[in-house]
């Protein structure tokens, strides 16, 4: 199995992280790698508004997406990148 880690190691790690569990979101949809892309040429803006204009983008829902990232859905699986 390939596993990417998506965490960052500079100041913006707390964006990485819900960018991590984003992407994660999109996986829950179908558009895991679309997002991880998204993510990657987007490096400059993570914060969760700009999380749900790329899901929207993607047609995905982005409440649904955002939603997950918020309650943490997905942050034990991204967590799971540091072990």
């Amino acid at each position: 199995m390939l596993r990417l880690s998506q965490f960052s190691a500079d100041q913006h790690a707390s964006y990485a992280e819900h960018a991590a569990e984003a992407a994660e979101a999109a996986g829950a949809q179908g558009k895991f790698w679309e997002m991880h892309e998204l993510l990657f040429e987007n490096q400059d803006a993570l914060h969760d508004e700009a999380l749900a204009q790329y899901a929207e983008s993607l047609g995905l829902d982005a409440g649904r997406l955002l939603g997950e990232v918020l309650n943490g859905k997905h942050s034990r699986r991204v967590r799971e990148d540091f072990s």
